[in-house]
């Protein structure tokens, strides 16, 4: 059994592999086919199985996380895709990014795409 605090998916959204540390997890598709996730999952995590910011806003750097959802993400180049709709623009975090910090983040989303020869496509 779990400590108070523990039985929730913040901070906790979409990470991989299941800690034991925790009597339900946050892990899509995994927690859902066993049937334990958190209660809170389906209004923080988004469920779609990608990196998301959703319900992770100023989580602490975590390396098993494949981006982050804090201010340094951007210096570093390593937000996750939506951190800008969900941390920056009406997220949890109530300071708004500044004008480098979105610099800085578009620059490094634009290298991203570039490196994965991602280009932009007529619909």
């Amino acid at each position: 059994v779990g400590a108070v605090g523990q039985d929730s998916c913040k901070y906790r959204c979409n990470i991989t592999g299941v800690d034991t540390n925790y009597d339900c997890q946050c892990n899509w598709p995994y927690c859902d086919q066993y049937g334990d996730c958190c209660n809170d999952y389906s209004q923080l995590c988004s469920g779609i199985g990608q990196p998301s910011c959703k319900g992770n806003c100023d989580a602490p750097l975590n390396t098993s996380w494949t981006c982050q959802c804090n201010k340094p993400c951007v210096t570093y180049g390593d937000c996750c895709p939506d951190y800008i709709a969900e941390c920056a623009g009406g997220g949890t975090n109530p300071d708004p990014i500044s004008d480098d910090e979105l610099t800085n983040l578009s620059e490094s989303l634009h290298s991203a795409e570039s490196a994965n020869n991602i280009v932009d496509r007529p619909i």
